[in-house]
C-alpha cells in the first residue's frame, strides 16, 4: 500500500501522485533560482566590468562559472526525470524574458559623443 496519495484531474482522467506535483513545484522553482543565478552573476559581471584591468578574461571567467554552476543545476534537475527538467527549463525561460529587460534598464549607458 502506497502512502503517496492521489489526485484525479476531471478533464485529463489521469492519476497523477502528489510527489510528482512537488517534484514539478520544486524543479519550477529550481528553474527559477539557476535563471536568478546565471542572469543575475551576468548583470553584477557587467556592473564592475568598468574598474578591471582586464576586462575580457574577467567576462571570461565570468561567463565559465556562471555556465558551470548553470550546467550542474539542470544536471540535477535532469536526474529527477524528463517532466522535472521540462519544467525547470520552463521556468528558466519565462523568467529570462522578465529578467533580463529588467536587469537591462538598470545598467549605466556608455556615454557616446
Amino acid at each position: 500500500m502506497s502512502i503517496a496519495k492521489t489526485v484525479e484531474f476531471g478533464i485529463v482522467g489521469d492519476m497523477v501522485r502528489t510527489a510528482d506535483i512537488m517534484i514539478l513545484a520544486g524543479a519550477l522553482a529550481w528553474g527559477v533560482l539557476l535563471c536568478l543565478l546565471f542572469y543575475g552573476g551576468l548583470w553584477l559581471t557587467l556592473r564592475s566590468l568598468g574598474g578591471k584591468g582586464r576586462p575580457r578574461r574577467f567576462l571570461w571567467l565570468s561567463f565559465l562559472a556562471r555556465l558551470g554552476l548553470t550546467a550542474a543545476g539542470f544536471w540535477a534537475v535532469l536526474q529527477l526525470g524528463l517532466p522535472a527538467m521540462a519544467a525547470a527549463l520552463l521556468s528558466f525561460s519565462l523568467l529570462r524574458l522578465w529578467l533580463v529587460p529588467a536587469l537591462g534598464r538598470s545598467l549605466p549607458r556608455e556615454k557616446r559623443s
